[in-house]
């Protein structure tokens, strides 16, 4: 399999304001690190032949050191040639920025209804035991065909405001993923009066928004939504 740990991607620049009154988007170039493992296109075997569906005890002796909002997830593979999620590195943390195939197959098929499904967002706080050297963890992760991560749900937030002819005073990134809007700016306006009437749930730079009025998982629907519609509900998650 080919594997590439660090990819440098082209990010764009929407300011959702000029957006909204120029009917078009405003694009200015900007680069984004994000950390990623491809699958060959000419694989012999289909991707549930390759992963063990089955729960997979590596050590059942090992003690992980969980805080709230941790879960463990075990997935034992038949190739380092299945790859389970794109991830993203944010000064030095790593985090899920969009789960794949193999994950899905291997684990969140099994949790569909439970906490511990892996999702956009999720932090990966430990790798067989390893939580410091952010290399060595994406190696493993790539590489290793036992895996023993320790995961970390993002905060969520939701959001409902009503522009109602005011400015909505945020500018956000797509990155090239395209399953989320970054923030990447605050302004006065409908953003900042939330966050004035919810200082307990305020909206801060880097939060991501992965849903908007019921869009997921397509950016730039979302942007749209959010440059062209007066009541918004969309959904935040903040990478901890």
């Amino acid at each position: 399999a080919q594997v590439s740990l660090a990819c440098l991607f082209p990010e764009l620049f929407h300011d959702l304001d000029m957006l909204n009154a120029s009917g078009g988007p405003l694009w200015s170039p900007m680069a984004h690190l994000r950390c990623c493992c491809h699958v060959k296109d000419d694989l012999a075997l289909p991707v549930q032949s390759e992963i063990n569906s089955t729960p997979v005890i590596l050590n059942p002796d090992a003690e992980e050191d969980l805080r709230p909002g941790d879960f463990l997830v075990e997935v034992c593979r038949k190739s380092d040639d299945i790859p389970l999620f794109l991830l993203e590195v944010v000064e030095g943390l790593v985090f899920v920025s969009k789960p794949l195939e193999g994950i899905e197959v291997a684990w969140n098929s099994r949790h569909v209804d439970s906490s511990d499904t892996v999702t956009l967002g999720d932090r990966v706080v430990s790798v067989n035991g390893e939580a410091t050297d952010t290399s060595k963890m994406l190696f493993d992760i790539t590489q290793c065909l036992n895996l023993r991560m320790v995961l970390r749900h993002a905060r969520q937030i939701c959001v409902r405001v009503d522009k109602a002819r005011r400015m909505l005073g945020m500018s956000v990134l797509v990155g090239a993923v395209k399953v989320d809007l970054k923030i990447s700016r605050l302004e006065t306006g409908v953003v900042t009066d939330w966050n004035q009437s919810h200082p307990k749930d305020e909206i801060k730079v880097g939060d991501r928004i992965v849903t908007v009025n019921g869009i997921s998982g397509d950016a730039p629907s979302m942007l749209r939504e959010l440059a062209r519609t007066r009541e918004l509900s969309f959904l935040v998650r903040r990478l901890c």
